[in-house]
């Protein structure tokens, strides 16, 4: 009976062992192994070199990397780019390239970077990469022989536009305006209405002229109707009234001036009738007299306001 439970438990410990190994052989911590190194042998002041940075570890070890706020001198952090961690067979991969640049002056520059541990294990521990150099290019060669020449020539230089000066100039021009708007505003507003009003005026009279010496040369029935037309029109701008639309009944009912009727009355019969009598240049002139009395008072009350 003893025999046989040795047999068994001599079988157990062969049939678990395996196991117990193969899970011994996953957990087991692998060397971290750093590799750190440039991609160029040399590099110039001001030019942005890049330095590999490679890490191997174990799948369960956590490590952190350098990032932006780290000090790179004698070099000066201008991008970094990191790649996604590889796993294989409990080997993992961090990988991270850094762009740098260096304004030192030395001919030989170094640089080596460390690794911190996660907290899990020692977030005060710190494993630093051997340090790998650069050369710096020379591009200008001493020289004991150079001589310096002198240039006394005028050199025109291109001149930069003043841009606090202008925007303080502009500002004070449009305090200026406004000071002066308010101050003459409303004057300026009645002379600029009153010249527009005599220049309409002296438009309509010119023409209205024109008109008047064809129908007397040329007895046209369609020169009348541009007249009379013309004239209703300047009326609206002196009374503010749609004239256009009224008839010559409505025309005298407003105005109420008895040569007007006369006049419109044998306006009338000469467009509608199309009878042509020597009366038509009398009509035309009573129209030009009292469009221009019609102005003249207008005029007065604009200057009034």
């Amino acid at each position: 009976m003893m025999r046989y439970h040795l047999k068994k438990i001599i079988i157990a410990i062969l049939f678990f062992c395996p196991f117990f190994l193969l899970a011994q052989i996953k957990t087991k911590e692998i060397p971290i192994q750093i590799k750190a190194e440039f991609l160029n042998d040399s590099l110039q002041l001001g030019v942005p070199v890049q330095f590999v940075f490679s890490i191997q570890h174990s799948a369960q070890t956590q490590i952190l990397l350098p990032d932006s706020t780290y000090n790179f001198f004698p070099f000066e952090l201008k991008k970094r780019t990191y790649f996604t961690t590889k796993t294989k067979k409990n080997i993992s991969t961090d990988s991270v390239v850094y762009d740098l640049v260096s304004f030192e002056v030395q001919p030989k520059l170094y640089l080596k970077l460390p690794i911190w541990l996660s907290p899990e294990k020692d977030s005060s521990q710190v494993i630093w990469s051997k340090p790998d150099s650069i050369f710096l290019q020379e591009l200008v060669k001493n020289n004991p022989n150079l001589s310096l020449k002198s240039n006394t020539s005028y050199e025109d230089w291109e001149d930069y536009f003043n841009y606090p000066y202008w925007i303080a100039g502009i500002f004070i021009l449009l305090l200026v305006i406004l000071l002066i708007w308010s101050l003459l505003g409303k004057r300026i507003i009645k002379a600029y209405t009153l010249f527009q009003f005599n220049t309409r005026h002296s438009i309509f009279l010119s023409e209205f002229g024109r008109l008047t010496s064809r129908i007397k040369s040329r007895q046209s029935l369609d020169d009348i109707e541009k007249s009379i037309t013309l004239w209703k029109k300047h009326l609206e701008l002196i009374e503010n009234k749609p004239y256009t639309s009224y008839t010559s009944k409505e025309i005298n009912q407003q105005l109420n001036d008895s040569d007007l009727i006369d006049a419109l009355k044998n306006i009338d019969r000469a467009v509608y009738g199309q009878e042509i009598s020597e009366k038509i240049n009398e009509a035309l002139f009573t129209l030009r007299k009292l469009s221009v009395n019609r102005f003249e008072m207008r005029k007065e009350q604009l200057r009034n306001v």
